[in-house]
């Protein structure tokens, strides 16, 4: 979604759509928008069908957002003092065995390159699921040395805060 007026806060977020109610408007699964401004007009969604499938990742780590400490500390203290500004954007970092000419390795390269959003949909075991939009970077390092298998890193940075959903 992207380019609504005044419901701002829903530009660039990933949705599952529950239901569709008319030809312009549609429910989001497990969005809450109560907080959101009321919405003016416009905005479009595009509708994803197809995923990149990941067969060589070897980890994903996705760390909790820290939060960023701001001095307040005036000319009359005797030591620094802080307080706690805002997270530093969610981040995570996939590892994988290198493969430059895997498609999926390609597209990530692209998406990178070009420094634009790209949707990420990950599945884990368990069977929950993690939707964001974030700002990749990878496809183009490569790590190794004699005798072990070539690695290579991804790196996103998401642009919204993660969905998760049970199914």
């Amino acid at each position: 979604i992207d380019a609504v007026v005044g419901m701002t806060q829903i530009n660039k977020i990933p949705v599952r759509v529950k239901s569709v109610t008319g030809t312009t408007s549609f429910v989001c699964e497990g969005l809450d928008s109560t907080a959101f401004t009321t919405y003016v007009s416009g905005g479009t969604a595009t509708e994803i069908t197809a995923f990149l499938s990941f067969d060589t990742l070897t980890t994903f780590n996705f760390p909790e957002p820290q939060p960023n400490p701001q001095s307040v500390t005036t000319i009359h203290d005797t030591s620094e003092r802080e307080i706690f500004g805002l997270d530093s954007p969610p981040s995570c970092t996939m590892d994988a065995h290198a493969q430059p000419l895997d498609a999926t390795i390609q597209r990530v390269r692209t998406v990178s390159k070009a420094k634009t959003d790209a949707i990420l949909y990950a599945t884990f075991q368990n069977g929950n699921k993690l939707l964001v939009n974030a700002k990749w970077a990878g496809g183009r390092g490569v790590e190794g040395a004699a005798g072990e298998v070539a690695k290579s890193q991804i790196s996103l940075r998401f642009v919204k805060d993660e969905q998760w959903f049970a199914s």
